[in-house]
Order: structure tokens, then sequence, then C-alpha cells
């Protein structure tokens, strides 16, 4: 499950609403939260720019402003350890590149396979 935070692009604080709740586990309700909190955000030297163009019952809108930014802490890491120990079980001789008798395992494919699941580039220089 993903957790999702909202902080300032600039100087890379937490961004907390009126009562101090600082994530959320979908990205929607991070925005409508940052939103509904205008009278916080009211207060917010960052935000002025962005303040005081709204009437006094407006909302600021979260894709009206780009001092925050909301950022996925948790992806899908269940997914990956998921498909990581199907990887591991269904080749028992995953770490090994000369396992016992004649067959030989490329390295660099189970690597390769691996880094794919991570989402992180293998370079085979």
């Amino acid at each position: 499950m993903s957790t999702f935070i909202i902080r300032n692009k600039t100087t890379l604080e937490l961004w907390r609403t009126n009562v101090g709740k600082s994530s959320w586990s979908k990205v929607g309700h991070a925005k409508a939260a940052f939103s509904y909190n205008t009278e916080h955000l009211r207060k917010d030297p960052s935000l002025s720019n962005f303040i005081n163009n709204l009437g006094k019952y407006d909302s600021l809108k979260f894709k009206d402003q780009d001092v925050y930014e909301v950022l996925e802490l948790l992806s899908d890491s269940e997914d990956k350890l998921k498909k990581l120990t199907e990887l591991v079980e269904s080749n028992t001789n995953l770490l090994r590149c000369y396992p016992e008798g004649s067959e030989h395992v490329d390295c660099m494919e189970v690597i390769s396979n691996i880094a794919k699941i991570l989402g992180v580039e293998v370079n085979n220089d």
C-alpha cells in the first residue's frame, strides 16, 4: 500500500494540516487535504503569491500552486518483494553462476531480471 506526503520543493519540509496530519493513502486525499486547509495555507509565506489572488471564501487548489509536491513513499514494494520471492523460489540456483551439474546460468541475465523487478538499470560494462 502506498503512502503519500506533501513537501516543500525548495526547503524539503514536510507539510502538515492544521491538525498535524502529514500522510495519506491516496494522492487525491493528500491534495484534497491541502485544498481544505486554506486558512492554514494563508499563514504560509511561501504561498503568498497564490493566496493573494484568492477571495475570502476561495480555497487554493493543489494544482494551482508550484511550491509543494506530493511524493509517494511506499510505492509497489510489496509487489516487488512478491516477484523477487517467486523468482528465488523458481530458481534455487539463483545466486550461483555455475550451479552443480552441467547447467550454466547467465549471471547478467539473473541480475538484469532482478533489476527489472526493482526498477533499476544495470550497467553491463
